[in-house]
């Protein structure tokens, strides 16, 4: 996660220099959008707390400007903490 935050600010990922994120100079420029979208399952008879489930089918096209990625098992298995990210 740290090479990630200091490529967002110019610097190398195996850098070890100090980043100021004070200041205005330093800061990112915008390069487009993101959505995140997060599935979970509930048992409404068990208070919603989290269940485990399978995924029976998830579709999403990709294009030039638009792409994702989505971390579920190939069996299509869920656990309580998984994340789907778009």
């Amino acid at each position: 996660f740290r090479s990630r935050i200091r490529v967002l600010y110019g610097e190398s990922p195996w850098g070890d220099t100090p980043i100021c994120f004070e200041s205005p100079a330093n800061a990112p420029v915008p390069r487009g959008h993101v959505i995140a979208a997060r599935v979970t399952s509930e048992n409404p008879d068990e208070g919603f707390k989290p269940s485990s489930g399978t995924v029976q089918e998830l579709n999403f096209r990709s294009s030039k400007n638009v792409w994702g990625y989505f971390s579920v098992a190939a069996a299509g298995g869920l656990h309580e903490f998984v994340i789907i990210s778009v």
